[in-house]
């Protein structure tokens, strides 16, 4: 029985919800603020027993909200001196997490120091105030009320060391440039951009200076940098992990705009995070285990070469080498040795070279070794068994025996001499049902002497035909950019198929289950996704998914058309048609 379904996506995206999300013009901005600049905005109280759903609301700032500290002739107002605020609250109030959420923009040197009394919270400024600017308190959602732990998550405080306020404002959205997830509690930094300053010059500022000024990313995702002054900027979004405020690259999650933002406009940014690919560098050797030597590395290791141990030893006659799936650790098996010490000379990545020194210790032989077979637990029609295990061995004897419902028959493994980490048996797929092989006490021989003790028996399923389905992926991307398709089940990849512009592909032998579909762009063609690079000042690679998961029955087969559209990744900018009201 074959059933078709048509299903058309055209990967649309959750960015498209900014143009409402984050219309917020400047000027609106700056009236309610003002509007609240006497009454810090009070928000009242429910009536009645009810459950009390609001936040604790400022009902007065002294000096008030929006407050400039000098009057257009250089007269000081509101005595305000920059060094204390005061803010009373509708209700009592738990500060939490201070030092974390609360913090001051533009940045300055020294602590802010809070003292808590009654319904009441005094805030000392730093002494290092600049004059003529404006600062932005912001106090994220560090204010929560006694009885049922209500967020007050919108309040700042916004005064000026000068005559004005300034109300250049910055808004938009960061999310991990991999899984399209929102990213939280990110620094947003704007850096001042002089036209003296040229973007050469400019590439080591986020890594030695604190930004001009800052935001941080809510619960999802979205920020805004407001009250900046006018001027040109450059703006970089980084995980500050030791709040230094500084970028460090290869230990921060980072993301960058290529373009200058300029106060004239509304600037909106759509940033993608990720982490820069590191050199990596080998960290301390061991022995391990018998026969088993370990080199961690500090990052994945694209290329890696090894050659012999540079110290002779007569007893050391095989070895062989197998790099982890995360490709940062390498580990180096030998037959046996007579050194107390033992130094392997090592080259990655096509330009770093250098010797592990490892320390040799005394290890009891192992006994014995487990293996399997490559079946998940069934041998697909396309796949041919192979005997695995995690050192390396070979097949002394090369007859094994295979038996299934109907019969068993005599088998010889072909080409089984030499030490690997697998061993092609030659079996396919035949008669569907449950079969299994026996091999013989001694037959299989580890790297080191060790031979199987016991008689090993290893079976696996398989199914018929009708037990699979079938997925023909109409896939049409954008220009003509390399990209690489991905099946996934329960997060690892079943099929990968390269392609550019378009792809049709009928995919069949799929167990049944549920299906994701995802397509990463791969345009410095190295077969993965890459992330972001601050100093070639290059973009995170695209990822693309579908937007839900594909169901596949036995016996059935589905059509799936992916319209991919690159406009997901540009930040929407909404015409004056588009444009919501403030109501909105």
């Amino acid at each position: 029985m074959q059933v078709k379904f048509l299903k058309v996506n055209e990967s649309k995206s959750v960015f498209r919800m900014l143009n409402k999300a984050l219309w917020v013009p400047g000027i609106i901005l700056l009236l309610a603020y003002a509007w609240s600049s006497s009454s810090c905005a009070t928000i009242g109280s429910p009536a009645g027993g009810g459950r009390d759903t609001l936040a604790p609301s400022v009902i007065r700032c002294d000096p008030p909200n929006l407050s400039v500290a000098l009057s257009e002739s250089g007269e000081r107002l509101h005595s305000f001196d920059g060094s204390r605020v005061l803010l009373e609250f509708d209700e009592y109030y738990v500060l939490k997490n201070p030092s974390t959420q609360i913090y001051l923009s533009p940045p300055t040197e020294g602590e802010l120091e809070f003292k808590q009394k009654g319904k009441k919270l005094y805030v000392r400024l730093p002494d290092s105030l600049k004059e003529a600017t404006t600062y932005t308190l912001n106090f994220g959602s560090s204010l929560t009320d006694l009885t049922e732990g209500n967020v007050q998550n919108r309040f700042k405080y916004v005064f000026s060391t000068g005559t004005f306020i300034d109300s250049f404002l910055v808004q938009g959205m960061v999310v991990d440039a991999y899984t399209q997830k929102a990213k939280k509690n990110m620094t947003v930094a704007l850096y001042e951009f002089p036209d003296s300053m040229t973007e050469q010059s400019f590439d080591s500022i986020p890594l030695q200076a604190k930004p001009s000024f800052i935001g941080i990313t809510d619960e999802e995702g979205f920020f805004s940098v407001d009250f900046v002054r006018s001027g040109v900027y450059k703006l970089l979004s980084f995980d500050d992990k030791n709040s230094d405020l500084v970028y460090n690259p290869g230990s921060e999650a980072f993301a960058f705009s290529k373009e200058s933002l300029v106060s004239d406009s509304l600037p909106r940014a759509f940033l993608r995070s990720s982490v820069e690919e590191q050199t990596p560098e080998m960290r301390k050797p061991s022995h391990v285990d018998w026969g088993k030597i370990q080199v961690p590395f500090s990052a994945p290791v694209r290329e890696l070469q090894w050659f012999p141990p540079l110290e002779g030893d007569t007893a050391m006659k095989e070895f062989a080498v197998r790099i982890n799936p995360a490709a940062d650790t390498m580990s180096f098996f030998w037959d046996r040795h007579s050194l107390d010490s033992m130094r392997i000379p090592l080259s990655w990545n096509d330009t770093i070279s250098d010797t592990a020194f490892i320390r040799m210790r005394n290890y009891d032989t192992l006994e014995r070794m487990a293996f399997r077979l490559n079946v998940k637990p069934q041998l697909d029609p396309t796949d041919s068994l192979q005997l695995i295990a995690a050192r390396p061995f070979r097949m002394l004897e090369p007859g094994i025996t295979l038996r299934s419902r109907k019969d068993t028959t005599e088998h010889t493994v072909q080409g089984a001499s030499g030490f690997k980490f697998s061993h092609p048996l030659g079996i396919g797929y035949t008669e569907p049902g449950i079969s299994e092989l026996e091999i013989l006490p001694g037959q299989l021989e580890m790297l080191g002497g060790v031979l199987n003790p016991d008689t090993l028996i290893l079976s696996w399923k398989m199914w018929k035909p009708q037990d699979y389905a079938e997925l023909l992926i109409e896939a049409q991307a954008e220009g003509d950019s390399p990209m690489i398709f991905e099946l996934m089940k329960k997060g690892k990849v079943i099929r990968r198929l390269p392609f550019r512009g378009h792809l049709s592909e009928r995919m069949i032998h799929l167990p049944p289950g549920e299906y994701r579909l995802q397509i990463l762009e791969d345009l410095d063609s190295n077969d993965r996704w890459t992330p972001a690079d601050w100093e070639a000042r290059r973009q995170a690679e695209k990822m693309f998914y579908y937007e839900e998961p594909i169901t596949l029955k036995a016996n059935w087969e589905v059509e799936c058309v992916w319209r991919v559209q690159t406009e997901d990744f540009v930040f929407p900018v909404a015409s004056p048609e588009e444009e919501p009201s403030p109501e909105e």
